[in-house]
């Protein structure tokens, strides 16, 4: 069978990501998972699905934060398992064991990203066939501890978290510190329990706060589209973005809009001037 026509794949594309953007509306973060995810897998260059997964990953983390993980040791478990049924090319087991992951904590990132992989190595190999889960049980070992070295991640990706953090670290000597961020949230993907990129991804996000609070340094000011509504798909926003710009009815403060976005204060901020920026949006009396 030939690969899907350029025409297909954006159709598709744009399907998925309206899909997406209805669960997102509804409420129902965890049903948009597998449509980003197949956006990825259609145009693993995506942005959009790739934002998208992030920010559902952060908001996942501040959850988390909050509330401490579901299982949290069964979770490790179920990661640690899945790694070593990828390294011994028990693709399907490894499938299953992320599978049990999203199910106990939606959005988790490296559940995510090792589905994606599962699937398209499962997609190469037609005569791959589902495993009983029951067969997994003798193959657990001890969990997965947040805070392991690089070296402990698989190779591929800890090579690809260093030089992602490496080229960070230049960007930040640079004072491009967007740029910076979003290295740091790629290398968080190849290398999710590394507390060094972790910690350079806190400071990177405390002095973006300051600089964004300083562009939005009265909240109480209202915030109105500068082009017409109609006209804002063409912009090919995230979808947070569009969720955002959803809320401003030209009436709501910044501080309201906030507060319903559901964002935290980064978040929201960080949004705002972009849209600023953009000219899509502005702030008045």
């Amino acid at each position: 069978m030939s690969d899907p026509s350029p025409d297909w794949k954006a159709r598709q594309i744009e399907h998925l990501l309206d899909k997406a953007l209805e669960f997102v509306q509804q409420g129902d973060v965890s049903s948009a998972f597998p449509c980003w995810q197949e956006v990825l897998e259609l145009d693993p260059d995506n942005r959009q699905a790739q934002q998208a997964l992030s920010l559902a990953d952060r908001r996942r983390e501040r959850k988390v934060a909050a509330e401490g993980p579901a299982d949290p040791e069964r979770i490790a478990e179920l990661l640690r398992l899945a790694h070593d049924h990828m390294r011994t090319g028990s693709v399907a087991r490894a499938f299953w064991c992320w599978q049990e992951v999203m199910s106990l904590d939606p959005g988790n990132a490296a559940a995510a990203q090792g589905m994606r992989r599962a699937d398209r190595r499962i997609g190469a190999s037609p005569g791959a066939k589902e495993t009983d889960p029951d067969d997994t049980a003798e193959f657990i070992e001890p969990p997965l501890i947040v805070g392991e070295p690089l070296d402990e991640v698989e190779e591929e990706d800890a090579d690809r978290a260093e030089a992602l953090l490496e080229e960070a670290r230049q960007v930040i000597e640079a004072d491009e510190l967007e740029s910076a961020l979003e290295l740091l949230w790629s290398a968080v993907h190849c290398a999710p329990t590394s507390l060094e990129i972790q910690g350079t991804l806190e400071l990177v996000r405390a002095e973006l706060l300051v600089r964004y609070s300083r562009r939005i340094s009265d909240p109480s000011l209202v915030a109105r589209l500068a082009v017409p509504k109609e006209e804002v798909t063409r912009f090919n926003l995230p979808v947070e973005a569009g969720f955002f710009l959803s809320l401003v009815d030209g009436t709501t403060s910044v501080a309201d809009l906030m507060a319903l976005s559901g964002m935290d204060a980064f978040e929201a901020k960080q949004l705002i001037v972009r849209l600023l920026d953009a000219d899509i949006l502005i702030l008045d009396l």
